[in-house]
């Protein structure tokens, strides 16, 4: 049995998909930063070390640091994984004032 990739036993399912994977992307609820921030982030920030800062000393730091730091900088090597609505609810949800 021949696998026909133009015809219609293929072509049909892989337009379909083309077109509803964007509209399912798109109507996605954003990501709860909670729900992140303790995934994510809490196994590190919410002990007790020197060199990591705690989740309070995070919530005083400008929300554009903790972006410098995922995105270039310190933890960019944890956070490269994270899509960039991840970072920003996790910013939002655990920094001083709002992320812009």
């Amino acid at each position: 049995m021949r696998l026909r990739i133009n015809g219609p036993r293929v072509g049909l399912p892989i337009t379909l998909c083309a077109i509803a994977l964007p509209l399912t992307v798109l109507s996605a609820a954003p990501p709860d930063g909670e729900a992140v921030y303790r995934r994510r982030c809490a196994g590190c920030h919410e002990q007790t070390s020197p060199r990591i800062p705690t989740r309070q000393a995070l919530q005083q730091m400008p929300s554009a640091r903790i972006l410098r730091a995922l995105d270039s900088g310190a933890m960019m090597a944890v956070a490269f994984t994270m899509y960039r609505d991840e970072r920003t609810a996790v910013i939002q949800r655990t920094s001083k004032g709002k992320f812009k």
